[in-house]
């Protein structure tokens, strides 16, 4: 930033001293072309008088000419670097937002498993209750133990893909990703 306002400060000296440059240029020339010389009688004279300062604009036109192409080119190289880093923070984001999504994935089969979980300890519980009630209790219990080790083995199924999508979390790809993202 500071840079920028010293290019401007810079650029308006240079025109400034430009301006009073010509200015006395154009003083000096008037002085000599109109003290010790009589005022010339043809218009065409007094026309070529001034050849001089024309000449001296043309080239002060064709110096801030090149000044402002050398202005475009510092301004042309600033916006690439600032595309440069542009594209740096742009692939960084993306790479955070990737990790995001695999660890909300996870999240995701977690929770899902987690609900099939308590949905199977509701109805194995469900079960216990019935089995508690039960008018023949033999013939009852027998297939309340039945649909006990059915519940309890679908829970412990869940138990284990609970426990394996948690390892997951513990993958180090996977932390080393959540891990870079943090830093940037």
């Amino acid at each position: 930033m500071k840079e920028k306002k010293t290019n401007k400060i810079n650029f308006g000296l240079w025109i400034f001293l430009s301006v009073i440059i010509v200015a006395v240029l154009f003083a000096i020339i008037w002085h000599i072309t109109f003290n010790g010389y009589s005022f010339p009688e043809n218009s065409n004279e007094f026309g070529d008088s001034f050849g001089m300062a024309n000449a001296l604009f043309s080239a002060l036109a064709f110096a801030f000419l090149i000044v402002t192409a050398l202005m475009q080119r510092k301004e042309l190289e600033l916006q690439r670097e600032e595309l440069m880093e542009t594209r740096y923070e742009l692939k960084k984001s993306v790479t955070a937002q990737d990790a995001s999504q695999q660890a909300l994935n996870i999240q995701v089969r977690i929770m899902a498993k987690q609900a099939m979980l308590t949905s199977y300890q509701s109805l194995y519980q469900l079960n216990l209750d019935n089995s508690r009630n039960l008018v023949d209790p033999i013939k009852d219990i027998q297939e309340s133990k039945k649909e006990a080790k059915v519940y309890l083995g679908l829970i412990e199924h869940m138990v284990k893909e609970l426990e394996k999508e948690q390892e997951l979390f513990a993958n180090p790809d996977i932390i080393e990703l959540i891990k870079l993202t943090r830093k940037l």
